[in-house]
């Protein structure tokens, strides 16, 4: 996998998510994260999920909203979540905004979506984007 670079977080959890060999059809954990340098800033969490397009990641802010201002982590954090989760071989090939199922409440139904090479299959994992403001 490309290399991310997450230095604007560090891990709140426990013990991180471990890169899983089979990802296909994997749960995986909620945890959460802070902004580096902040120990006592927003705290982000990331939901459990299968990461498709039907269970996107949805990430949020313990205690609050998101706000404005927290959009400009997103990437960052989507990127952060990737690093921790998807498998070392698997190379970057494409991100790109698709749709996913709408939720209650809400006029779209967008999620990110980054997709990576694992020989001969494709595997692309979802971040819900229309909770962001």
């Amino acid at each position: 996998m490309v290399g991310y670079l997450h230095s604007l977080l560090i891990l709140l959890s426990l013990t991180p998510p471990a890169a899983a060999e089979d990802v296909q059809g994997k749960v995986y954990d909620a945890f959460s994260v802070v902004q580096h340098g902040k120990p006592k800033g927003d705290v982000f969490v990331y939901c459990a999920a299968i990461a498709t397009d039907s269970d996107p990641i949805v990430i949020s802010v313990q205690g609050r909203g998101l706000k404005p201002r927290d959009k400009t982590l997103r990437i960052d954090l989507q990127k952060n979540w990737l690093s921790l989760n998807v498998p070392e071989q698997f190379e970057f090939e494409d991100r790109s905004l698709a749709s996913c199922p709408l939720q209650p409440g809400r006029q779209t139904a967008r999620c990110d979506a980054y997709a990576f090479r694992d020989g001969d299959t494709v595997r692309t994992f979802y971040f819900r984007v229309d909770n962001w403001p």
